[in-house]
């Protein structure tokens, strides 16, 4: 081979070891932007389970809250439903009296009327 021959394979070479470099170079780039966005990613979704994590807490905390409370809201149900109930009774019991009241003025006013005959 002529020198001028190994001169051209030579460069041949070279230039294609550039050109290999150049690849493994831009691949090296992508590799990193890919670590680095993938990095970021992480950092980004570590935050959200953190911040989602806080949020179950404080669901959890209202949760219990609202559980006492309807609890408390249930007791006074059920107190209520039982005045209700007593109320109802003694209402019954009122129209009751409140009946036989009118009965006993009605035959109070007859007697009134059969005695105002009479004079």
């Amino acid at each position: 081979m002529k020198d001028k021959d190994l001169l051209v394979v030579i460069a041949e070479m070279l230039r294609k070891q550039d050109q290999q470099t150049e690849i493994l170079t831009n691949l090296m780039d992508i590799s990193i932007k890919q670590f680095e966005q993938q990095h970021e990613f992480n950092v980004e979704q570590r935050q959200f389970i953190v911040d989602q994590q806080q949020f179950n807490k404080e669901q959890s905390a209202f949760n219990k809250e609202q559980s006492l409370f309807n609890r408390e809201q249930l007791g006074l149900n059920k107190e209520h439903s039982e005045f209700n109930k007593e109320q109802l009774a003694f209402n019954k019991q009122q129209q009751f009296y409140n009946e036989k009241f009118l009965e006993v003025n009605e035959k109070i006013v007859d007697r009134l009327e059969r005695i105002e005959k009479k004079l």
